[in-house]
């Protein structure tokens, strides 16, 4: 008997049968349930109202009216819910948002999608097939109204508590799924059991219809992977999710985890790589995703089978078959059957063989035989290929007639001239012979129509000695630069030096020559050291102009050689007074005036003379001394001698000295004689105003000690807040102290900067540029190997996963740039086995990067790709080519080209 969740009568808006409400139960009083849910076998109401139960007699039409209720208020209410054209399913707080913010909510959307798949594809190598089921439940949770709890008909919003189906993945709100647990158990134990309130029941899935028992009724809101409860709503993360990895056992258990972030719906295949034996346990371990580890080595299995006596002649496979001769076996011709060990051979019947000969007309005559049967001896009446004659012939033969077919073949050029042609003429096998676009070499292939391939002949461009050659198809040297050279340059030197400076081999004429001149120098014995002038491009004087009908010429260049210049070694040289010694250019060497005073003692034996430094060929003829008395004052004196310019020592100083205290802020009148001839101690006292000292502190508070000289010393005990740059943590330190203490931003501040920066550089780029995202993502799907080819060719992808603003032209494979800007582009390819592949990323004509790769080992296959980020500007064109004599592998999306915009920048091309 199916549970009494499955019977009918227990889904929404359907009553039960009329003999439903009869079933046998024992006779008990039915009590009003708490909340006013009646005890009768429909269980709590909707409404939450109390319904008396009938007496037993009465008990279907109580049933019938009761159902007949339930159905009117269900109908009013659809039709309410019709006529208010509201949705009870609410879309989250974006409903309303303009265009610019729901494409600013989408780039926000795929960041959060990559960094929860980022772990997964690191792993996959970018491949996100496996992902397919899990990113559309992801992709679900950001569309308004997409999600909807399937018990009350509502959105599930990303701020309500929600309960997670194990089997459906299917999302309910906590109290809805809560409500119905305990309804349905209810419910089944009131119909069911004669234990009524009992036996513990299990609880469907609404939708899935999978049991849970009563202990796994949900009480809490946790994430997806269950380790955090009451999981905040962060912006930045999966709606539901905590944020960290989910690490729940993948299924089938492989003994790894899942590796992406707190994610709903089921979780994708294992991407572990692991080393693994093939079926048959023959070949060496190679490294396979793990959840698809079984592979075949294609090798004989070779296994003894059960019979003891054969080996399997299967490829590599998991479990061997019964031996083949073991089970019942007939004769050659197929007549007789017998059942004979495996060891015996089948003997014949002697019967006629009657198996049908290869011409499939007539069947074998001979005895049953072992072996092939022998070839159609018949003769037959038979008609020639080309249907005009007929002749007697044995069956197993061919007839063909002589005559010629005068059809033109597909080159459109020539006569089939085949004899006995049914009329399928054969392409043309004739050279084509036509002037290629080269304009040097004809069409070496077989005749054809339309266009001939471009010329498979190539030319040697090479570089100015020879050395270094640049292979270029046919056609393209006179459009093709010479190559670059790493050999030096062999040309001879065109000024007074030997040899040239070494430089490498390069096209045009040498740069000039930088050595040093090296040339004796007139008037000395220098050498010029300033770089080499023997040809010198100089500016040519323009011709003066007749009249203004004259137009001015563009100034002409001229290689001239330069004389060298005055010599600048620097020759040391004593002034007139000889104060000093100066280096003087050697080109002005001599005598001269230092500018300072002469020094020299006056007649008073207490100056020197002020004069300007000069020449004194003999005697006194320094000036008169005219100054007062200058002979030191005691130490700190500030006042001058009264007496004019004196010998001996001058008189005690009795002025008295009006000064600031330490502190600044008096004035203290001290005898000058104290302050010089008191000790450092005594002074500190004289300039002390003997109050608190009002200067600040570094910090900023005022200093406790009294009055004194000099910096503050103690050190500030006073609490000061400290914040971090971004101001969002706050600590507290001792004042003297916080010079000492840093207070950094962590992590999450520079996580909300770096949001809040990348978002403010988005929204302003994105309103000047009044453009949208710009980003493709093809594939080639071309069902296997592609190449080699005999010439370069364009890589074409014919399947489209994204191309936004459709950038990327899919016939012919070029991807144009719609904005001045700063691009990413990446390709990846899958390597043909046994070949070699390569592929070449151009940008309007010019290589920008290659990637080749060839298969491993034996029979293998490997991938290999690129990525750059280059600046584009608008309608610069990117395209991949695969180069002659490479294949890459064209299916299962395995070959496949992208790019996005990164950011908009004027681009400046040279």
């Amino acid at each position: 008997m199916e549970p009494a969740w499955r019977q009918q009568g227990r889904g929404r808006g359907r009553g039960g049968q009329e003999g439903q409400g009869e079933r046998s139960r024992p006779q008990q009083k039915e009590k009003e349930k708490p909340g006013g849910a009646a005890a009768g076998v429909w269980g709590a109401g909707r409404g939450g109202r109390t319904v008396k139960t009938a007496p037993e007699p009465l008990r279907a039409v109580s049933v019938q009216s009761k159902f007949e209720e339930i159905r009117k208020s269900n109908q009013a209410a659809a039709q309410r819910l019709a006529e208010s054209r509201v949705s009870s399913s609410s879309s989250d707080d974006d409903d309303d948002e303009v265009e610019g913010d729901v494409d600013r909510k989408d780039g926000k959307r795929g960041k959060i999608l990559a960094s929860t798949f980022t772990t997964y594809t690191d792993q996959t190598g970018g491949d996100d097939s496996g992902l397919l089921r899990t990113g559309q439940y992801v992709s679900d949770l950001f569309q308004s109204g997409a999600l909807t709890c399937l018990i009350c008909i509502a959105s599930v919003k990303r701020t309500q508590a929600v309960w997670s189906c194990s089997s459906c993945f299917s999302l309910f709100h906590l109290p809805c799924i809560q409500k119905w647990a305990r309804d349905s158990a209810f419910l089944v134990s009131s119909v069911t059991d004669d234990d009524f309130g009992q036996k513990q029941h299990p609880w469907p899935c609404p939708k899935c219809r999978a049991e849970y028992p009563p202990s796994a009724t949900p009480n809490r809101y946790t994430c997806y992977c269950g380790k955090l409860q009451d999981p905040p709503a962060d912006p930045w993360l999966v709606p539901h999710s905590c944020g960290s990895i989910c690490q729940k056992e993948l299924k089938p258990s492989c003994g790894h985890t899942c590796l992406l972030l707190c994610h709903p719906g089921p979780c994708p295949p294992c991407p572990k790589m692991v080393a693994v034996s093939c079926m048959c346990h023959k070949a060496k371990p190679l490294p396979r995703r793990c959840s698809n580890k079984a592979w075949s080595c294609q090798q004989q299995c070779n296994k003894l089978l059960p019979c003891k006596q054969h080996t399997c002649s299967q490829t590599c496979h998991t479990v061997c078959p019964p031996c083949p001769r073991s089970v019942g076996r007939s004769c050659p011709c197929g007549k007789t059957k017998s059942s004979l060990p495996c060891t015996e051979e089948v003997s014949l019947c002697g019967d006629t063989c009657d198996r049908r000969l290869s011409c499939g007309k007539h069947t074998c005559s001979m005895r049953c035989h072992r072996g092939s049967c022998e070839t159609c001896r018949q003769e037959v009446e038979k008609e020639c290929r080309c249907g005009k004659y007929r002749r007697l012939m044995p069956c197993h033969k061919e007839y063909l007639c002589d005559s010629k077919c005068p059809k033109t073949r597909s080159c459109q050029r020539h006569q089939c001239r085949r004899k006995c042609c049914p009329g399928n003429c054969p392409a043309c096998d004739q050279s084509c012979g036509r002037t290629l676009g080269c304009r040097n070499h004809k069409c070496p292939s077989v005749c054809h129509q339309g266009s001939c391939y471009p010329c498979p002949e190539t030319v040697d461009v090479t570089c100015t000695c020879a050395s270094t050659v640049l292979v270029v198809p046919c056609g393209r040297e006179r459009s093709t630069k010479p190559p670059r050279c790493k050999e030096p340059c062999r040309c001879p030197s065109s000024c007074h030096h030997l040899t040239r400076e070494g430089h490498r081999c390069h096209p045009g004429p040498c740069p000039p020559c930088r050595q040093p001149c090296l040339l004796p120098l007139p008037r000395c014995r220098h050498t010029c050291p300033l770089p080499c002038h023997d040809l010198v491009l100089v500016k040519s004087q323009q011709v003066q102009l007749a009249g203004p009908w004259e137009q001015p010429t563009e100034p002409a260049f001229v290689k001239k050689a330069l004389p060298c210049a005055p010599c600048q070694v620097p020759i040391p040289t004593a002034c007139f007074g000889e104060h000093e010694v100066s280096p003087v250019p050697c080109h002005r060497r001599g005598p001269f005036s230092c500018k300072r005073p002469c020094g020299r003692p006056l007649s008073c034996g207490n100056h020197d003379c002020s004069r300007e430094c000069h020449v004194v060929t003999g005697g006194n003829k320094c000036e008169v001394c005219e100054e007062v008395c200058a002979k030191p004052r005691p130490p700190g004196c500030p006042h001058p001698c009264s007496l004019p310019c004196h010998p001996g020592d001058c008189p005690t100083c009795r002025q008295m000295i009006r000064q600031r205290c330490h502190c600044k802020i008096s004035l203290l009148y001290v005898e000058c004689t104290k302050l010089t001839l008191a000790d450092k101690q005594t002074k500190v006292e004289l300039g002390s105003c003997n109050n608190q000292c009002p200067k600040e502190l570094n910090c900023g508070h005022r200093c406790k000690q009294v009055c004194h000289p000099g910096v503050c010393e103690e050190k500030c005990q006073q609490k000061v807040k400290l914040r971090c740059p971004c101001k969002r943590i706050k600590k507290e330190f001792p004042c003297s102290l916080s010079t000492q203490s840093d207070v950094q931003c962590d992590a999450a501040c520079r996580d909300q900067q770096k949001k809040v920066s990348q978002l403010k550089e988005l929204e302003d780029k994105m309103k000047q540029s009044g453009k949208g995202k710009v980003a493709f993502s093809v594939a080639a799907e071309q069902g296997g190997a592609v190449g080699p080819l005999s010439a370069n060719t364009t890589l074409r992808f014919n399947t489209e996963m994204s191309n936004v603003d459709n950038v990327f032209n899919l016939n012919t494979g070029i991807f144009t740039a719609p904005v001045d800007g700063l691009y990413y582009f990446t390709f990846f390819y899958r390597t043909p086995a046994n070949k070699e592949s390569m592929l070449i990323l151009y940008k309007n004509g010019r290589e920008v990067l290659k990637s080749s790769e060839t298969a491993r080992y034996y029979g293998g296959t490997d991938t290999a790709g690129n990525a750059a980020i280059l600046k584009l500007k608008a309608d610069d064109e990117l395209y991949l080519t695969l180069p002659a004599g490479n294949s890459i592998w064209a299916a299962g999306r395995q070959t496949t080209f992208s790019g996005f915009l990164l950011d908009f920048c004027h681009c400046h091309h040279g």
